[in-house]
C-alpha cells in the first residue's frame, strides 16, 4: 500500500489573532486494492498552530477554479450515505466525519449517492462542552476509482476559536484530489511525500 501526502499551495485567509491560526487542509492518498479493482482513498485534515484551537464547523463548499462540476461526483459511496459509518471506518467508502467516525454529525444540505454539493457543510451534531485540543483531525474520507480522470480542488470555509470562550475566527483555502492517476506524476515531480509501510 502505497501512501502519499499531498501539501495545497493556497494562501490561507484568516481572522487576526495573538494565538490561535489556521493553517490549511492536508490531504493523505493511499491505494487500496478492492475486489479486484484499485482505488484511492483520500482523508482530509483540518490543521492548525495552537494546542487549544478548537474547530467549529467547515461549511461553504464550493469548486475552485479551474474545477468543473464532473468535480462533484464520482465518489466511491456503496451505501449512498455521507455520515460516518457506524461500525469501524471502511477503507473504501466516502464519507464525511468531525475528527472521528464515532462522533454523529450534521450535514447541510442533506446528500445521498456519489456526489458532493456546492454550499455544503457540516460539524459535530453533539458538541461536547470541552472538546479536546485539536490541532489536526480528520473532516472527511474520500474514495475514488484509479482509472479517475478528473482532478478536484475545492474551496472550503471554517470557523473555529483559540479555545473555550474565545472570539469565532474564520479561515478559508482549498484543497486538492489529483486524479489517481496523475498522483504517480506528482510522485516523480516531487510535490508528494512517499513512504512504505
Amino acid at each position: 500500500m502505497q501512501r502519499a501526502s499531498i501539501v495545497s499551495a493556497a494562501s490561507v485567509l484568516i481572522s487576526t489573532s495573538a494565538s490561535a491560526a489556521f493553517v490549511g487542509y492536508s490531504v493523505t492518498a493511499t491505494t487500496i486494492p478492492s475486489g479486484g479493482q484499485n482505488l484511492v482513498r483520500y482523508q482530509l485534515f483540518a490543521n492548525f498552530s495552537g494546542a487549544t484551537d478548537r474547530a467549529l464547523n467547515v461549511f461553504n463548499l464550493s469548486l475552485a477554479a479551474g474545477s468543473t462540476s464532473a468535480a462533484l461526483c464520482g465518489f466511491n459511496n456503496p451505501d449512498d450515505n455521507w455520515s460516518p459509518p457506524v461500525s469501524p471506518a471502511s477503507t473504501t467508502d466516502s464519507f464525511l466525519m468531525w475528527g472521528n467516525t464515532s462522533t454523529p454529525i450534521s450535514i447541510s444540505p442533506s446528500i445521498n449517492g456519489d456526489c458532493l454539493v456546492t454550499g455544503l457543510g457540516w460539524t459535530s451534531s453533539n458538541p461536547p462542552s470541552s472538546p479536546p485540543p485539536t490541532p489536526s483531525f480528520q473532516l472527511a474520507q474520500f474514495v475514488l476509482a484509479s482509472s479517475d480522470a478528473v482532478t478536484r480542488v475545492f474551496s472550503l470555509k471554517i470557523a473555529y476559536t483559540s479555545g473555550i470562550g474565545a472570539p469565532v475566527q474564520f479561515g478559508e483555502t482549498t484543497f486538492a484530489l489529483p486524479a489517481p492517476g496523475a498522483l504517480a506524476v506528482l510522485g516523480l515531480a516531487g510535490l508528494t511525500r512517499r513512504s512504505r509501510r
